[in-house]
């Protein structure tokens, strides 16, 4: 897919019950959620990074290299998700299908945390405590647009349909 169009929204969601930790007690999650346009097509991803550092440095990358060294060393591993939407429960779902992800996780019904979510239908548990792994495109999931605009603060959005890619 050829990249046209990025947009960033930061999002204000308040919770369904506050969620506490040592840090304190919030009442309301931001999150930034990235669109992607490109040939007729817009898929979405949610950038689930706290705002304040706590003591994390987990990413993505993190995520995943800590999985295959795990796996490399035979040790199982957890896949966990706290205050993601909808959007970021259904990566975590699909990032639980690697290999070594063995330990049950903590990946919840995505109206667990935000009611309305931003995605639709929402993502739920079956009986068993599994979650199904969608098989549409993507994620897998449908945005709710105007959820995501009622929720949105700031946006920014960007064409990059002119950005030239070098090769090193």
């Amino acid at each position: 897919m050829k990249i046209e169009r990025l947009e960033l929204s930061l999002l204000t969601l308040p919770l369904v019950h506050f969620f506490e930790t040592s840090f304190g007690r919030i009442f309301e999650k931001r999150c930034i959620i990235v669109g992607v346009d490109g040939e007729g097509v817009t898929r979405h991803g949610e950038c689930v990074a706290e705002q304040d550092p706590y003591c994390s440095s987990e990413t993505n990358e993190t995520a995943i290299r800590l999985h295959d060294v795990c796996a490399a060393h035979g040790i199982p591993v957890r896949l966990g998700g706290m205050l993601e939407s909808g959007v970021g429960r259904a990566a975590n779902i699909h990032r639980s299908t690697l290999p070594n992800f063995t330990l049950r996780g903590d990946v919840a019904a995505s109206k667990r945390r935000f009611n309305p979510d931003l995605i639709g239908p929402p993502i739920e548990g079956a009986g068993d405590g599994t979650m199904a792994v969608s098989t549409g495109c993507g994620l897998g999931v449908s945005i709710r647009s105007a959820r995501v605009e009622a929720a949105t603060t700031q946006r920014a959005a960007f064409d990059v349909s002119s950005f030239k890619v070098r090769s090193r």
